[in-house]
């Protein structure tokens, strides 16, 4: 699989301007697209190991994947209009009679009626040395949109009424023959694909059949035309492709072109990456005056040497910061390399599309791989559970304990022996922890993990509106850590004998913010109560002075203003 298959010539006569903004009108309203440029199609986005488990969690269908030319096909009495990505329009021939079921009530019963605005979604290949439209989706049907029923259901009604029909009808007398045939694939559940991933998989003996790999088709979201979030596709990372738009600029002296690849991002085409091409093909582009609209299909290849030009553009030389022996300076290993020129194609890839294509080729999802990607191992779930056991058998019975055998390997030499998940108060009032990624303790708020820390240690001082911090170790009356509730086995530590008025003074209250007072008078807790709505109707350090509303700087502020040089005072209200 080393080569792309080819794609199979285009077919019908080309509507005129006329013609096909009227049939472009009626789509539109049928299917809510309000564009001109780009036909409603959804496009699948590269399957990476990251998307496995969204794909098992949510029920998807797994289909085959096609090489050829994509296209929406519109059946109107007897013709069937190709739409092709960039909205160009073909006019063919399609015998596609309708169900008695869904024959219109007024229509003669001797009178053979056919499909009128029904929309597939398909691709033109060539299959068994036979032209084929391969259906992979409903758009609508007779006039009336699906894309927001199950794909259950359009799924069913692609078999019971346009391939059914099909097969129980003959063509009648004085009909245009078809100028192809239709197929429906099956599409299999993922729980059927181990039994199936071999018909679906493309072989590089299997050459009549045109697979270059599979579809994955979410049951529970509609057909999304555009970028479809959760359609995605895949194939072998040597088939990978992209299109590109084609830039061109003009260097040195004399003028020689070097060849760009633009991307579509935020509504412009922009500068991706560079191309470089084999002789016959350079002069080919260069002698092209309509090279820059060229659309062209691409595949990365890290045996492909890519000619980077200087930064400036008055220069023709190569860029210093690459070089390769054998060529010299400016010269990268590994681009991109022309596949075929696409007339079909409206735009060039997204941004973000490409950017996915390079991490699936990065991901290197194998053929052999593929067939097991989906399927549960027996073996790796029988590690996962003897690793579990492991863990809760060492919690139950921690080295050092009299139901446990200690083991000494030349791993178990390098752990700390001191564990325990320690607290971390650095974030303060602002809810984030100041320290990021070097924090130790697994109860911040960056939620790092350290078993280095004792547990009882904290490292800054605990807030006062954070003294019902359930997420904590939990605490005994004098404030420290509980070890009769704690799941390793840490020092006892010496606790000095505290006053009897401390240890009511350090008591929680579970139900309140502040500890309980022991002298307290009306003023006292009025203030409190006051900082308290404070606290909680503006922001934290609202009620430390720093408030920057228009309203705030009318009034005199009170309490501890902290200027804009650092300094802090406490200010009385007058």
């Amino acid at each position: 699989m080393s080569a792309p298959v080819p794609i199979p010539e285009e077919i019908g006569i080309i509507l005129t301007p006329q013609q096909r903004s009227a049939v472009q009108d009626r789509v539109n309203a049928l299917l809510g697209w309000n564009s001109k440029e780009l036909a409603p199609m959804a496009i699948g986005m590269p399957m990476l190991r990251a998307n496995r488990k969204q794909i098992v969690d949510m029920g998807y269908l797994v289909g085959s994947l096609w090489s050829g030319i994509r296209y929406l096909a519109l059946l109107v009495a007897g013709r069937c209009y190709l739409i092709s990505h960039n909205y160009e329009i073909r006019e063919t021939w399609l015998f596609a009679p309708l169900r008695q079921q869904d024959r219109p009530a007024a229509a003669p019963a001797e009178e053979l009626s056919q499909h009128m605005w029904t929309i597939l979604d398909g691709t033109l290949v060539m299959n068994q040395d036979k032209l084929c439209f391969v259906i992979s989706d409903l758009l609508a049907m007779n006039g009336i949109s699906v894309m927001s029923n199950k794909l259950e259901d359009r799924l069913k009604t692609i078999q019971n009424s346009v391939i059914s029909p099909l097969l129980k009808t003959p063509v009648p007398k004085g009909h245009p023959p078809s100028q192809f045939a239709i197929i429906f694939p099956p599409n299999r559940p993922l729980n059927k694909m181990s039994s199936s991933i071999r018909q679906l998989t493309p072989t590089p003996t299997n050459t009549a059949v045109q697979h270059s790999g599979l579809i994955f088709i979410p049951q529970a979201l509609p057909y999304a035309p555009g970028y479809a979030k959760g359609f995605y596709y895949w194939t072998y990372p040597s088939l990978t492709t992209g299109y590109f738009q084609l830039g061109v600029e003009w260097r040195g002296m004399p003028k020689k072109p070097v060849f760009k690849l633009n991307v579509f991002d935020k509504g412009m085409s922009v500068f991706y990456d560079w191309i470089t091409f084999p002789p016959d093909v350079y002069e080919h582009f260069r002698n092209d005056k309509k090279a820059s609209q060229r659309i062209i299909e691409c595949i990365y290849d890290n045996e492909t040497c890519t000619f980077i030009p200087h930064d400036d553009k008055n220069e023709a030389s190569g860029n210093p910061n690459y070089a390769l022996d054998h060529l010299g300076v400016g010269w990268r290993q590994g681009g991109w390399k022309l596949i075929r020129v696409r007339k079909d194609i409206g735009r060039p890839i997204e941004r973000s599309h490409v950017l996915a294509v390079e991490k699936a080729i990065g991901d290197n999802i194998r053929g052999d791989e593929i067939e097991h990607f989906f399927v549960h191992d027996d073996r790796l779930h029988k590690q996962d559970v003897d690793a579990a056991s492991a863990a809760t058998s060492w919690k139950k019975n921690p080295p050092g304990s009299s139901g446990s055998t200690p083991v000494t390997t030349a791993n178990s030499a390098a752990v700390p022996t001191t564990t325990g998940q320690g607290v971390c108060y650095d974030f303060q009032n602002k809810g984030v922890c100041q320290r990021g990624a070097k924090c130790h303790f697994s109860h911040c708020a960056c939620h790092n993990v350290c078993t280095c820390t004792p547990t009882a240690h904290t490292y800054g001082q605990r807030p006062d509106f954070r003294r019902n911090d359930f997420d904590a170790p939990p605490e005994s009356a004098e404030g420290k850590v509980d070890l009769s509730t704690t799941d390793v086995l840490l020092p006892v530590p010496v606790v000095d004998e505290v006053p009897e008025a401390v240890k009511v003074r350090l008591q929680t209250n579970p139900t309140g913010v502040y500890a309980p007072l022991t002298a307290f008078d009306k003023e006292t807790i009025a203030a409190k109560r006051a900082l308290v709505s404070a606290t909680g109707n503006r922001r934290m350090w609202s009620s430390l002075g720093i408030d920057d509303s228009k309203k705030a700087k009318k009034k005199a502020k009170v309490g501890w203003i902290v200027s804009s040089l650092g300094d802090v005072a406490y200010v009385r209200d007058k």
